[in-house]
């Protein structure tokens, strides 16, 4: 795994797990819970929220490795860019799995 990959699956793993904490200690989570809302609705709440700060992550690592780096990107970019965020999908996933089932 290179450091473009890493860097595109550290960013959302921490955002994701930073948002569980906050939503732990600030007993968002239990008052939820309490007032009738279903897992699977959090967790579809969870992912929408999260998704559309993925693309504005991978957008802006997409940013500072091409303009910053000057780090051509050979190939489709389209590709490219959908393979970040499948990358970031990974780590966003990572990152609410692993606190969660602490």
């Amino acid at each position: 795994m290179n450091f473009h990959s890493r860097l595109l699956f550290f960013f959302p793993l921490c955002s994701s797990g930073i948002s569980y904490i906050t939503e732990k200690k600030t007993g968002t989570l239990d008052r939820s819970l309490v007032a009738g809302v279903t897992n699977a609705e959090i967790m579809i709440s969870f992912l929408i929220t999260q998704t559309v700060v993925l693309f504005g992550q991978s957008a802006f690592a997409f940013l500072i490795l091409t303009v910053v780096f000057r780090i051509e990107v050979e190939g489709s970019l389209a590709l490219a860019i959908f393979l970040a965020i499948l990358i970031g999908i990974g780590g966003m996933s990572m990152g609410k799995n692993e606190l969660h089932d602490s």
